[in-house]
């Protein structure tokens, strides 16, 4: 699966288009205390000149003064400017890097992987990682594969116009990702740097530019969302307000919200599509409202949900369930590395006709229905160990095989299928029994009742300290894209994806999820008319309407 991005902005007056606010005295959201870099940015703001300089290119009054906002205000933006990287530290803005922003590009940081959060890593290495630099550069590796085939979602932090009142995250658009910078350095002394780490609690204080550009092909493939248009249309229709509420899209959705909380973050393919789902629908809205014309949009979007369900396909987690069948037999040996398992399912799918024999195919494999063809001995050693892994649990073939929809972790797969393996403080179903031929009827069950590990701040930290995300809520639409594809672009495996919309597994989930949203807000109950209005305005991600008769 590709590995997608989310980058946070700071709101822009004038859409990210490289220069500075047209209104700059209007705009508070930039420096507020939920925007990008914060601190940061309140601090080294000038308000005055950029009111003098309004509406003139970024880089307009370098090197004298650069707008703290030039992180993401060139992201969609044709022109390319000067920058320069201050290091945020007060005692070293002498320590400077010139840079450039070229056309469509943006600077962002995986926060999450730039600080140790457990109390063990903290006493030992202090604040920073050991491994800063090797995560952060595997961080970023992943968005580079040719030809491009990585999404970039912009968004947007509380302190904007859209959503402050909220407080959620605002999505404003994607593009695809066509480049990442490399990582840059501060200039140290021996002598500085030894000052610098003579401390415990900065030991392994770091040199590396916590800034990496990301460029995109924005203007060929870029979409965002007419949010300043529809202010500016409020201007003189302030009637028209509920149309804005209507159209912008919201990241509430807990399994999603910790996508955005660290500035950048990784996600998956079919969070990708969740994104991208929930750009259409607003897409949709905004056509029918008629305030801005998206005929440009709406078909990329089209474009874009084919060609992510394409590479997709209908399995995304079988080189999970390979993993956990072959670790299961490893016996302390290495495990094989993802990429060779990654390998070996395209070598198998290379020689079929059709997507949907994968599956059969490698199972066949496994269960030694089929022997192994001389084109894939060179992964006779990995398909022996996870034979012996299957082997070893031939009780759990039924539900691995409905697991293979999902795109769950391997870490996710084994705490499900072995859940008293596991400490009794991180039970993955508070210590319920939940019987895996259960899940294999009902997969609904695991949006309904897994329990990620960070039951307490030890395993929260812990999880923040991974390079790449391994557990999280699992959320109804991970479930849903799993069992009912977009037929308009991918066969459907019938026997397998084998509920409906309304079927009553998915509408249990659909209210246990409501209940929850109803107790969230405080409330202790439900009526039965809210209920229903919550279950048919909840379509599928693809679908607008779904018909319930109560």
């Amino acid at each position: 699966m590709a590995t997608h991005l989310t980058l946070r902005m700071a709101w822009h007056d004038s859409g990210w288009n490289g220069k500075i606010c047209a209104r700059p005295q209007d705009n508070p959201y930039c420096v507020g205390s939920h925007s990008l870099l914060s601190e940061r940015m309140a601090r080294d703001k000038n308000l005055e000149v950029e009111t003098v300089q309004a509406g003139q290119s970024l880089d307009s009054l370098m090197p004298d003064y650069l707008p703290p906002c030039y992180w993401s205000t060139n992201a969609m933006s044709a022109e390319q400017a000067s920058v320069v990287h201050v290091h945020p530290f007060p005692d070293l803005k002498d320590k400077r890097i010139d840079d450039e922003l070229p056309p469509y590009a943006a600077f962002t940081w995986p926060f999450r992987l730039s600080f140790n959060h457990r109390k063990e890593t903290k006493k030992r290495d202090g604040l920073y990682p050991r491994d800063l630099e090797k995560n952060v550069s595997g961080f970023f590796e992943k968005l580079k594969p040719k030809p491009p085939t990585s999404f970039v979602f912009f968004y947007l932090n509380y302190d904007n116009p859209v959503s402050a009142d909220e407080y959620k995250y605002a999505l404003v658009g994607c593009a695809k990702v066509t480049g990442v910078g490399d990582p840059t350095q501060f200039s140290f002394s021996e002598a500085e740097l030894s000052a610098k780490r003579n401390s415990p609690k900065t030991k392994y204080f770091p040199t590396m530019n916590w800034a990496i550009r990301i460029s995109s092909s924005f203007a060929e493939s870029g979409i965002r969302l007419p949010y300043h248009e529809y202010l500016a249309h409020m201007q003189t229709h302030p009637e028209d307000e509920p149309k804005l509420e209507e159209m912008r899209v919201l990241i509430d959705e807990p399994p999603l919200v910790r996508r955005f909380k660290y500035v950048a973050e990784e996600v998956d393919d079919d969070r990708c599509l969740y994104l991208l789902y929930k750009l259409r629908k607003a897409i949709k809205i905004v056509q029918e409202q008629g305030i801005v014309s998206m005929d440009r949009e709406e078909s990329l979007i089209e474009h874009y949900i084919g060609e992510v369900w394409q590479r997709r396909g209908l399995y995304p987690g079988l080189d999970s369930v390979l993993r956990l069948l072959v670790g299961l037999s490893a016996q302390g040996e290495d495990p094989a590395p993802i990429a060779a398992i990654q390998d070996f399912l395209e070598a198998v799918q290379a020689s079929l006709p059709d997507a949907k024999e994968l599956l059969t195919e490698v199972f066949a494999l496994l269960t030694g229905e089929r022997n192994l063809p001389e084109e894939l001995a060179p992964y006779r050693p990995l398909i022996r160990k996870a034979k012996r892994g299957l082997s070893d649990h031939i009780g759990l073939l039924d539900v691995l095989k409905k697991l293979t929809l999902f795109a769950l972790t391997e870490f996710q797969l084994k705490r499900i299928l072995f859940p008293d393996a596991t400490d009794k403080g991180m039970h993955p179903f508070r210590g319920q029994s939940v019987r895996t031929a259960n899940i294999a009827k009902n997969p609904y069950l695991l949006c309904e009742k897994y329990v990620p590990v960070g039951s307490d701040q030890a395993s929260r930290d812990t999880e923040l300290e991974q390079p790449h995300i391994r557990d999280g809520s699992i959320g109804l639409f991970d479930i849903d894209i799993g069992m009912f594809p977009d037929e308009r672009f991918i066969e459907r495996d019938d026997e397998l994806q084998d509920l409906t919309p309304a079927s009553p597994e998915r509408l249990r989930a659909l209210v246990v999820e409501y209940l929850r949203v109803r107790s969230s807000a405080g409330d202790c109950y439900a009526s039965l008319p809210d209920v229903h209005k919550f279950l048919v305005g909840q379509a599928l991600f693809y679908a607008r309407d779904l018909l319930i008769a109560f």
